[in-house]
């Protein structure tokens, strides 16, 4: 499929589509993150405030297991729409922290479909789905975000796109690397059936990955939790862009650089490639 035979006029009637879901902050799931990373941390308690990232464990995919498609992804999310793209992926986010979340606390998330479009990407034409999010408690609105989805073609996979060396200077660095068992349980925490993340033999043979994906909001969590250990100050705003996937198995960089009242963080693969930028405000 070119970008020319894509019609988004019927995708585009649903801009502003909306929906509503709560959740309650239960600790287990937090407690289970640092199991996963290996991390010795006490059990939360109520009225602990949730790290950055953590919001990501709740309102979890509630597809029936019917409804999954053979890549796990469930056929259909609203409010996103179903789209002509059979391939999902989560292209980056933008996150405000207004105040934090606490443990115990029940949440509401408003969710509405602000913007949808198509590019001609470096493998082929995307269609990207563009989320904001208002995340509240008790108290009111505790976090405001934005989620960019894109959508491509199954075959797009078997080429590479543009590669980008990663950034120099940095102030601090650490290296990160995920087996297959770390991202079974981050994808069971999060209740995500997306197959690319733990089934190494799916990602290889079908979607034609050279492993099993590395979630991105896994990668941008432990990025803002090294910067939160360097820096020392609560974040404010994080953004980040996924530039090419990381794999299991494969020795990842994690490392950052202050400038001001504001960072450049970056993940980097074993071939010293960039996988993810970041910009993260301080309080």
């Amino acid at each position: 499929m070119t970008i020319e035979k894509l019609d988004l006029s019927l995708l585009k009637t649903h801009i502003g589509d909306r929906t509503v879901r709560t959740d309650v902050i239960d600790p287990k799931p937090l407690a289970q993150l640092a199991i996963t990373l290996n991390r010795d941390e006490p059990f939360p308690r109520p009225g602990d405030p949730l790290r950055p990232g953590r919001h990501w464990l709740y309102f979890p995919p509630n597809a029936q297991t019917a409804e999954l498609k053979e890549d796990g992804v469930p056929r259909s999310t609203p409010p996103i729409p179903v789209v002509p793209l059979p391939r999902r992926m989560w292209g980056g986010a933008r996150t405000e922290y207004l105040r934090p979340l606490r443990v115990g606390s029940t949440i509401t998330r408003e969710t509405v479909v602000k913007d949808i479009y198509s590019k001609q990407g470096a493998t082929g034409p995307l269609i990207f789905v563009i989320l904001r999010h208002e995340i509240k408690d008790e108290t009111g609105i505790a976090i405001v975000e934005e989620h960019d989805y894109f959508f491509r073609d199954p075959d797009q996979s078997m080429t590479k796109p543009p590669l980008r060396p990663a950034f120099g200077d940095a102030q601090w660095s650490d290296h990160f690397t995920a087996d297959v068992n770390l991202l079974f349980r981050y994808s069971a925490i999060t209740f995500n059936a997306h197959r690319i993340h733990f089934d190494r033999a799916y990602a290889k043979n079908v979607e034609h990955y050279p492993g099993a994906v590395v979630h991105g909001p896994l990668t941008a969590t432990l990025l803002m939790d090294q910067c939160f250990k360097q820096v020392g100050r609560p974040i404010r705003r994080f953004e980040y862009r996924g530039v090419v996937p990381l794999f299991d198995g494969q020795r990842a960089l994690l490392a950052g650089r202050l400038d001001a009242d504001q960072a450049l963080a970056w993940a980097a693969n074993s071939d010293g490639l960039l996988a993810m930028s970041a910009r993260v405000d301080f309080n």
